[in-house]
């Protein structure tokens, strides 16, 4: 039976085979490589640092601290390596300048105003995405629009804004999901108190049955009842305080700003039509224009009653523009038909060269019928 297992000497052979193959055996770390000291501690502590301690400019500082900055969130092995290689070879040629080799001297020389050059690049693209920024949180700042936010259970009294404020809507949204949430556990500990009045009847009644010597009564204090109770007033109290925002008065100091606010709102819309008098195309001309006849009423003006009722949604108020206007009925905010009147003679006489043209050219207008007219008409009363 001894010939069937390996000797003792077989055995010892194994095992000292095994040890030396369990040596060369690749281990896998459980942590990501980043994370090992093996890895962080000459990265850091030898590379990074010599390579500040030996930079020959400011600008290679700033570009050795950018580029560190870039990759320090590396986690593939390869990449991480080819980047390390490449801090070692510029701490290589840190160490030649130092040297003083004139060839790397001048490279790195000019290497450094190639990286100001850079910097100044960056400075303008930063400076660049600051203001593109704080133009966007302009864009969405609130402002007052002149109304009222009416008081509630959920606020206060307080200026409508627009766009209102995020953390305004989502305090009233959670203090409306609290107030719910409130009457609905005052719902639930009503019952619970009426389940305790039931059970101190039903044992009140049983007390009389069995007799008082035979039975001891669990809900006959009110030790039960003082924990729903102490909660019921404190949802009351809840609620009170919430009632009295509601009663709440818009205090003087805020009336005057809302009212302010409405002031300046007439304010911008005064500015906003003089500027669109003088001809700078805004959203609300646009619009304007946009809001026309339908388009078999339209074909209804002909070629002339179309261009009357363009000119008749046209901001402007001076020259022909004005004069349709004033066919048409509108009263003109800025009649400059007695400036325009008063012009010199040689600009009249160019006007008269002008119409005499216009009248010499073999175009036909139609004009428009009274359908056209009564259409015309409504856009000035809407114009007005």
């Amino acid at each position: 039976m001894s010939a069937l297992f390996p000797s003792l000497e077989s055995i010892t052979f194994r095992k000292s085979v095994a040890q030396k193959l369990y040596l060369l055996r690749r281990t896998r770390p459980k942590i990501p490589f980043y994370e090992l000291p093996a890895h962080r501690v000459p990265t850091r502590w030898y590379l990074y640092r010599r390579l500040l301690a030996n930079t020959p400019s400011p600008e290679i500082r700033w570009r050795v601290t950018t580029l560190f900055r870039k990759f320090q969130h590396l986690t593939s092995p390869d990449v991480t390596r080819t980047k390390l290689a490449r801090g070692h070879q510029l701490l290589e040629i840190f160490s030649k300048e130092r040297s003083g080799d004139p060839y790397w001297g001048k490279v790195l020389q000019r290497y450094s105003r190639m990286i100001a050059t850079k910097q100044q690049k960056a400075r303008m693209d930063r400076n660049a995405e600051e203001y593109l920024e704080w133009m966007q949180q302009l864009k969405r700042r609130p402002i007052l629009t002149g109304g009222y936010l009416r008081p509630s259970t959920s606020n206060k009294p307080l200026p409508r804004m627009k766009p209102q404020p995020v953390h305004v809507s989502m305090m009233i949204r959670k203090r409306r999901k609290k107030r719910a949430a409130r009457f609905t556990r005052l719902a639930v500990h009503l019952e619970w108190l009426r389940y305790l009045r039931y059970e101190h009847t039903f044992e009140k009644i049983l007390q009389k049955k069995v007799g008082s010597h035979n039975f001891t009564p669990e809900f006959d204090g009110g030790d039960w009842a003082e924990p729903i109770r102490d909660q019921l007033a404190a949802m009351k109290e809840s609620t009170n305080r919430e009632d009295s925002w509601a009663r709440m008065k818009y205090s003087i100091e805020m009336m005057e700003r809302i009212k302010e606010a409405r002031r300046e709102k007439i304010r911008n819309l005064t500015r906003l039509k003089e500027r669109e008098r003088r001809g700078e195309v805004t959203p609300r001309v646009l619009a304007a224009k946009r809001r026309g006849l339908p388009a078999h009423r339209l074909a209804l003006l002909g070629k002339k009653g179309q261009e009357m009722h363009r000119l008749v949604l046209d901001p402007s108020q001076g020259g022909y523009a004005g004069l349709v206007k004033k066919q048409a009925g509108i009263t003109l905010t800025h009649d400059t038909s007695e400036l325009e009147d008063s012009a010199s003679e040689e600009a009249k006489a160019l006007a008269k060269i002008i119409r005499l043209e216009n009248k010499r050219r073999p175009e036909h207008v139609s004009q428009p019928d009274s359908s056209a007219k009564a259409d015309l008409q409504s856009a000035a009363h809407r114009q007005e």
